[in-house]
């Protein structure tokens, strides 16, 4: 039986900390999922290790890597981090472009099947992406 993911956010440092925050604001509880703040002098090997080291407390549960933009240092930790993790027979997934509405999603989606979850959460962060233009015409009668 597919199980949902565990979480984690490897992103630039203090916005996986900020997600945090707001999602126990949102929730008004606990976030459910591990941080990986990573600094710029950060040691690159050290943290893939962390990342492996969250998928062993759990090896029968597949990870779900968040991360806020591709090819800087948090993506090539979390990808590195997948890479052992497969080569361990692990299931690791990394996603990128890591938005407030997302990490949400991830956190409280139980619905969706497991093996559909990974495409819904990517689907969610666009559906948290939207353009409002002030409609400036409406307001010249008052």
């Amino acid at each position: 039986m597919a199980k949902y993911p565990r979480l984690a956010l490897v992103m630039h440092a203090p916005l996986g900390q900020a997600f945090q925050a707001c999602v126990e604001h949102v929730l008004s509880a606990g976030a459910a999922f591990q941080v990986f703040d990573i600094h710029a002098d950060d040691d690159v090997p050290d943290w893939v290790q962390k990342v492996v080291d969250f998928y062993h407390q759990e090896p029968d549960s597949p990870v779900l890597l968040l991360c806020d933009v591709v090819g800087a240092t948090p993506f090539n930790i979390s990808r590195l981090a997948q890479t052992a993790i497969a080569q361990e027979g692990g299931q690791a997934d990394v996603i990128v472009g890591a938005n407030l509405g997302m990490v949400l999603k991830s956190v409280c989606d139980r619905q969706t099947a497991p093996e559909c979850f990974v495409e819904t959460i990517v689907q969610s962060a666009g559906k948290a992406i939207a353009v409002f233009k002030a409609d400036l015409d409406k307001d010249k009668d008052k």
